[in-house]
């Protein structure tokens, strides 16, 4: 919630200062927000400041929301310019739409945009609505076997060199050893997790280790961590919390290491003793990205002659021949697929699109683009027709859907 935002709309409000504009925009805040905690404290607060001979009891807050949400009179759109400064340029981001009916809000900001843009009220043409991805992925065990896991049963799978796997739950696939003899203790088979566009999944690793996979990825790894190192090999997305390896009661400084594979055939290498951090190496992506939200780690590319060491909220950005470390990134937004959320800040369409077609498994072409850039949070547990009309709704751009292909119009 922006409050500075907020706490200048409603003292213009309660001063009878506001513009036509400023009370559509308050009155689509009030809309959304009005069972927000955040927001009754903050209503309270300006109350206070405004009227502190009067206290805001239960009927003069009801009555304060129903006169802004009247105010707005009926069957108007709203239209909210909002002005952001970014570096050297000043960004007018427009129709900011706001709709906890389909899970979440969006509006562009674009470098050349106009300060007021006319958002859409038509719904994008679509065929047949498309649902959103769900747990879905396929195991590969050491011998070949693949196992639908969406389809499979809950409890043990199977059980490979004294290591039984089992599905807990949706979404959730575990490795637990079943005995640890002799003969097994130097046994050690390979498994790959791989999920579709469309789908994601969620392993707990023998070592007690828990990884995110988002769609389109697959995640190498042996039924048990034998010696002084444990290694996994990661295509496409994942998100890892990493534990420390124990042993006997006490702790064990064996490295996790991640080799990451992009398409381009570039590979890099991620070390860690316990921490959370996000890789993404997607085909459609030119960069390998490294994201550390909790703890340390290092980071190396092939052939590239330094390592470098994170630290909380940096991002190693991998590209050919040279890297790039970024401070204070946004985090949330980086693993919010992990959360159930797109979160898009400053994405232009190409890179949106570029995530709806993984999630929903779909093509999308173009007829035409936009160089505005997009800003916003929707749940990722809508239909496509959900997370396409809020962008239109921007009025920046406008979609055909055929089939399980989007066109960009």
């Amino acid at each position: 919630m922006q409050t500075d935002r907020l706490r200048y709309l409603l003292l213009r409000y309660l001063r009878h200062e506001c513009t036509g504009s400023e009370t559509e925009e308050l009155a689509l805040w009030v809309d959304t927000i009005q069972n927000d905690e955040e927001w009754h404290s903050l209503l309270q607060e300006i109350w206070t400041d405004f009227e502190s001979s009067e206290e805001l009891d239960a009927r003069r807050s009801e009555k304060l929301i129903e006169g802004i949400l009247a105010s707005r009179g009926p069957g108007r759109q709203a239209e909210s310019p909002i002005m952001r400064q970014a570096g050297k340029w000043w960004a007018i981001a427009a129709a900011v739409v706001v709709l906890i009916s389909v899970g979440g809000y969006i509006y562009y900001q674009g470098i050349h945009a106009p300060a007021h843009l006319a958002a859409a009220t038509d719904s994008p043409a679509i065929e047949h609505d498309l649902p959103p991805g769900g747990n879905r992925a396929v195991l590969t065990l050491g011998n070949g076997q693949k196992i639908i896991l969406d389809s499979a049963r809950t409890g043990a799978l199977a059980s490979q060199a004294g290591v039984q796997v089992i599905k807990l739950d949706s979404g959730r696939l575990a490795y637990r050893a079943a005995t640890d003899s002799p003969a097994q203790r130097d046994t050690v088979e390979f498994n790959t997790l791989a999920t579709p566009r469309g789908g994601q999944y969620q392993v707990i690793l023998p070592d007690g280790s828990r990884v995110w996979l988002n769609a389109a990825s697959s995640l190498r790894f042996p039924t048990a961590f034998r010696g002084t190192e444990r290694r996994v090999t990661l295509h496409g997305e994942g998100y890892f919390e990493v534990s420390p390896a124990t042993g006997g009661g006490r702790q064990l400084l064996h490295p996790f290491t991640v080799t990451v594979v992009a398409p381009s055939g570039r590979t890099a290498e991620v070390k860690v003793l316990g921490t959370h951090f996000n890789i993404n190496a997607y085909e459609d992506v030119p960069v390998i990205k490294a994201t550390l939200l909790e703890g340390s780690i290092r980071v190396q590319a092939q052939g590239q002659p330094h390592a470098y060491t994170l630290r909380s909220g940096e991002q190693a950005v991998l590209g050919s021949g040279s890297t790039q470390i970024n401070t204070g990134v946004n985090t949330e937004e980086v693993v919010a697929w992990k959360n159930g959320l797109f979160d898009f800040e400053g994405n232009d369409i190409a890179s949106v699109m570029k995530q709806v077609s993984r999630w929903y498994d779909v093509d999308v072409k173009y007829q035409k683009t936009t160089s505005q850039h997009f800003v916003g949070i929707i749940s990722r547990s809508v239909n496509i027709s959900g997370v396409l009309h809020l962008l239109e709704m921007t009025g920046a751009v406008h979609f055909k859907v055929t089939g399980n292909t989007i066109t960009v119009l």
